[in-house]
């Protein structure tokens, strides 16, 4: 399931390592893929209220993390271009790390035939040598023909499959804007990526949810961090408008997290696991998530049922066939009946005591589940957070956190869990467990320092939707831990980038890595 989160590590890394209108001639180049920019480290400090992220970034724990990140998107890059020499991998892992706290963007162009990438930078002058030193170092390493060229204080470098190429365009719009590529008032990070196009060229495994075209944008407010992209679909996406209906009989505090999500079904590909175990009608329905903090574990969803007992025994088919050669492959146990069939059980498992059962109650029929059971409680969820949500007929997805509980939910389930992680990370090469202690001191400082994490997004067409979150880092608990494993992971488990049908002119073909190791 790992190999699933790929393309999701990757946008985390770019939002990661950003904590620290171009010319005439575009008509005749490949049309933008991907596209990165962030304002700089010292445009950030000198906010009159910096984030919160600075700070946890800049820590000795957080600069050690940063270059692991650096390290390992270094390790990717140059396994997509088909080198592994320790030369030209730490020589690109030093550039990126050079490169992502300065006042730098980054382009991706690609179509059937052919890509560029474009890389600009703004710095003083004793530093842009460097980096004019550093970018062809690492060109002739990987055997590329780079063009140089600048423009005031900024350096523009490009390259591509067919060679150097004109960078004059860029240039040219630095002359009459004084940057590269436009960026917002305000804002610190944009990101503009092609998601479907990016997967399809890199050979990216295929993605848990549907894919569009996302244009995201970071900006400071006060100590947190306001995320908010446009995410735009290549199809409509049928979501309904009915009222909102928790199930409230089911709900309890304390939580520690609240996700709301309507028609769930809609956004995952047609004929995936998640899709085949969901189904037609439960997909269409309202799906609810929580976490509780009295017990480890306490982790529960409820999907919204007209005939919960019709899905029970369409699930008592579908669930051992699914997941249970997943759990059989790591020795974690298998679903199955309970003895008077009124529920579905793991045995056999560790520490986790999964479930799945139907129940009715005043709010409606119910699909519901959990990895531990429920334990009574009378203390009913706080109404505030329900009236955050309830009343808003476009909002398509609603979840709170804190972030603080919920990283450390998702280490330990990481460890225990084969569907969230590997649980042996620690426990391989002496390499791995250096990446391994790097990211878990990295949040152990963190983790106690993240506050509220509030993710909303709403419906603006048949196939636009909105999204907005605040937070401390930019990122989810879930999607925090979920990258550190990622890094914790062997480098030499890699998977080349390929596209398929074949790469695009000028790269090589690489050769497949053992299907264990895809991150």
């Amino acid at each position: 399931m790992m190999k699933h989160s790929k393309i999701w590590l990757c946008l985390a890394y770019a939002l990661l390592a950003a904590g620290f209108a171009c010319g005439a001639s575009d008509a005749q180049r490949p049309p933008v893929v991907f596209r990165h920019q962030f304002v700089g480290a010292q445009a950030v400090g000198s906010l009159v209220k910096v984030p919160k992220a600075v700070e946890l970034l800049s820590s000795t724990n957080g600069v050690a993390f940063r270059k692991l990140v650096s390290e390992r998107f270094a390790k990717w890059l140059a396994a997509g271009a088909g080198k592994s020499d320790g030369a030209a991998v730490n020589g690109l892992a030093d550039l990126v790390s050079d490169l992502v706290c300065l006042d730098a963007g980054f382009e991706l162009r690609q179509d059937a035939g052919s890509w560029e990438a474009t890389v600009a930078v703004k710095a003083t002058s004793a530093v842009r040598q460097v980096l004019e030193s550093r970018i062809k170092a690492v060109a002739v390493s990987f055997g590329r023909t780079v063009s140089l060229e600048s423009s005031g204080d900024w350096l523009i470098a490009g390259v591509g499959s067919k060679g150097s190429f004109p960078v004059s365009g860029i240039t040219s719009a630095i002359a009459s804007s004084g940057r590269p590529w436009k960026l917002d008032s305000g804002a610190l990070v944009f990101i503009e990526a092609d998601l479907p196009k990016l997967s399809a060229f890199f050979g990216w495994a295929e993605s848990p949810v549907r894919l569009g075209a996302i244009a995201l944008t970071i900006a400071a407010q006060g100590e947190n961090l306001k995320t908010t992209a446009k995410v735009t679909f290549p199809d409509a996406i049928a979501v309904g408008q009915e009222m909102w209906n928790a199930p409230t009989n089911l709900l309890r505090d304390p939580l520690v997290n609240f996700t709301a999500i309507r028609s769930l079904g809609a956004f995952l590909p047609p004929g995936s696991m998640f899709d085949s175990v969901i189904g037609r009608q439960m997909g269409k329905s309202q799906t609810y998530l929580w976490t509780l903090s009295q017990v480890p574990f306490q982790y529960y969803f409820a999907m919204a049922s007209t005939s919960p007992k019709g899905e029970m025994d369409r699930l008592g088919d579908v669930i051992p066939r699914e997941w249970n050669p997943i759990l059989k492959a790591s020795n974690s146990g298998e679903f199955g009946w309970n003895s008077n069939k009124t529920q579905l059980q793991m045995k056999g498992g560790s520490l986790l005591a999964p479930f799945v059962l139907a129940t009715n109650d005043a709010t409606g029929g119910w699909v519901t589940g959990g990895f531990f059971p429920f334990v009574p409680n009378r203390q009913p969820a706080p109404k505030e957070l329900m009236d955050e949500f309830q009343n808003r007929k476009d909002l398509v997805y609603y979840d709170w956190e804190i972030s603080q509980e919920r990283v450390g939910f998702w280490r330990v389930m990481g460890q225990i869990a084969p569907v969230f992680g590997r649980k042996a990370a620690v426990n391989v090469i002496r390499e791995q467990r250096r990446l391994f202690s790097t990211t878990e001191r990295f949040l152990d400082g963190v983790a106690p320092q993240l506050g509220n994490t509030v993710t909303e997004a709403e419906s603006a067409g048949p196939k636009e939707f909105n999204v907005t979150r605040k937070s401390h880092l930019g990122l989810s608990g879930f999607e925090l831990v979920h990258l550190a494993r990622w890094l914790a992971d062997s480098p030499s488990s890699l998977t080349p980038l390929a596209a398929p049908g074949g790469a695009p002119s000028g790269v090589p073909v690489p050769v497949p890595a053992p299907k264990s190791g895809n991150p």
